[in-house]
């Protein structure tokens, strides 16, 4: 039986110059797939990664601190 990998929480913006952050929620994918630039990536290479953090004990930190107040679940 396969194991469940933690949740990975993304925070970024679109541009350099955004004041707008978007929050992203993996399930099941390794930080390195984020992190790293692929031909398709799950987040545009051009997008600005403010926050990256393993586990769920971030998504209600980070909403409050960036004031987000939806966020997106990917997979």
């Amino acid at each position: 039986m396969a194991e469940d990998k933690p949740q990975v929480v993304v925070v970024y913006r679109k541009s350099n110059r955004a004041n707008k952050r978007y929050m992203s929620v993996f399930n099941n994918i390794k930080v390195d797939d984020i992190l790293t630039e692929k031909r398709k990536p799950l987040i545009p290479n051009e997008y600005v990664l403010d926050e990256v953090g393993v586990g769920n004990s971030f998504i209600e930190e980070w909403k409050y601190k960036y004031k987000i107040s939806k966020h997106n679940v990917v997979k």
